[in-house]
């Protein structure tokens, strides 16, 4: 008999729950096409429930695509919108600057998207260096500060490249990112992401928060991009963008910077034969390593076809990869046999060679093992002493630069320790030109 109490004081317990939910509770809920809502929410800062789906569909394309899709599917519509909206604008719309005729219903609807209001340059800016650290925030990495040296560095080069008409990591004299941080004054490591959009149509590009969000998006969801802005030693950063004069083309440069250290400026060019001195102090948590040194082959600084703003065309997957040169020899305090053994337990060697480069390895790994399947496999590095290093981390020596005689662009970069990491940081890389012992003949005349 108790038993059957207790079953109806339940059954009583759970009517009456029930008719309070039904009571208190709407008949449907508040937005029954959340996906619809979301992407309100996020593009105008409010939900428009109490309308019709197609018609809130219909407000969102107006403003992110400038077209209407009344012919598509309701489900269709739907998954283009988020796909701009929050993932990969490729994969949602080939071009979302083509102008289209608008319903004039849709007008003064209320659609007045606060994520594609122009915004100024200053606020732009702090957008996309906001967007990167959520991105950092998502992974638990620091966020980054920003760097107003590397600003510039990449301010001018966003210029550059829209003279140029096409994504290219070097200025107009042939520079890399490395030599334009370095000659800018820069101490600390970079590394660089260039990104281009274009409109074909009669839509200009203007800078809103959507602009930032795509932009953000275009370099997370690359592979190697991606293992840039997730880099966890990186520790400033540094944005600038260009537009066209016509505003059809909009170009962004991205400096992700490393620093552990104060490092006394390098000579940025000497003569063959002459010692380069190199003296700093590392800071905690990091130790100073080495000291290593890379040779590239530069090519003549002249080399370089005129800007031309004709034509311009950006194209983000062909760009061409900036590959750093393998390190030939390093220095520290103590002479050893080679650096490259530290490396090798954790199988970096491997991870290298056996994967496509397109410039991502160069933010994460040291540039001991930086390298490619066109560089060759990575090789080990001879390991001298001649630097002197004291207990607060202070560190000071000569290095020649001198690479089976040759002159050109030599990288020298500093290495440094971190409790629980197996392989050397690259926490400063800097370049010097070393001109020839021979100085450059003039022209001389022919005479017949």
């Amino acid at each position: 008999m108790n038993k059957y109490l207790s079953v109806q004081k339940l059954l009583c317990f759970c009517l009456s729950v029930f008719f309070c939910i039904q009571t208190f509770s709407p008949a449907y809920p508040a937005d029954i096409y959340p996906q619809v809502g979301e992407a309100e929410y996020f593009l105008f800062g409010k939900t428009f429930e109490n309308k019709k789906i197609s018609e809130r569909l219909s407000g969102i394309e107006k403003n992110i695509f400038k077209k209407i899709y009344e012919d598509d599917s309701l489900d269709e519509r739907t998954r283009r919108v988020r796909s701009y909206v929050f993932g990969n604008p490729r994969n949602a719309h080939q071009n979302p600057y083509e102008q289209h005729d608008l319903d004039p219903k849709l007008q003064d609807s209320g659609y007045e998207n606060l994520q594609t209001q122009e915004i100024n340059e200053h606020d732009f800016i702090n957008t996309v260096i906001e967007e990167v650290n959520k991105q950092r925030s998502f992974k638990g990495l620091i966020p980054l500060n920003n760097d107003a040296l590397a600003n510039r560095v990449a301010n001018e080069q966003s210029g550059e490249i829209i003279l140029k008409g096409h994504l290219s990591y070097f200025n107009q004299k042939g520079y890399g990112p490395d030599e334009r941080y370095t000659l800018a004054g820069g101490t600390g490591t970079t590394t660089e992401i260039i990104k281009g959009f274009q409109s074909d149509s009669n839509v200009t590009i203007q800078l809103t928060e959507l602009l930032a969000h795509h932009l953000v998006q275009a370099i997370v969801i690359n592979s190697d991009d991606s293992q840039i802005i997730y880099n966890p030693y990186i520790t400033h950063i540094g944005f600038g963008f260009a537009l066209s004069k016509d505003k059809k083309a909009f170009v962004s440069v991205v400096e992700l910077i490393s620093k552990g250290g104060e490092f006394e400026p390098l000579r940025p060019v000497v003569n063959f034969g002459e010692k380069i001195e190199i003296s700093g102090k590392v800071l905690k948590p990091y130790k100073f390593k080495a000291v290593s040194i890379a040779y590239y082959d530069a090519v003549l600084e002249d080399a370089f076809d005129e800007p031309t703003n004709n034509h311009i065309s950006f194209d983000n997957e062909s760009l061409m990869p900036y590959l750093l040169p393998q390190d030939y020899i390093a220095y520290s305090d103590t002479a050893k046999n080679n650096i490259a053994k530290v490396l090798k337990g954790i199988g970096a060697i491997a991870a290298i060679a056996g994967a496509p480069f397109t410039g991502g390895a160069t933010a994460v790994l040291a540039p001991v093992l930086l390298s490619s399947i066109q560089n060759g496999p990575p090789r080990e590095i001879p390991l001298k002493g001649g630097i002197k290093l004291n207990s607060k981390g202070e560190f000071s020596g000569e290095l020649d630069l001198n690479f089976q005689g040759k002159p050109g662009l030599y990288f020298i970069s500093v290495l440094a320790e971190i409790s629980g990491i197996s392989y050397p940081v690259a926490i400063s890389r800097r370049t010097v030109r070393v001109r020839s012992h021979l100085q450059p003949l003039a022209k001389a005349c022919i005479v017949r």
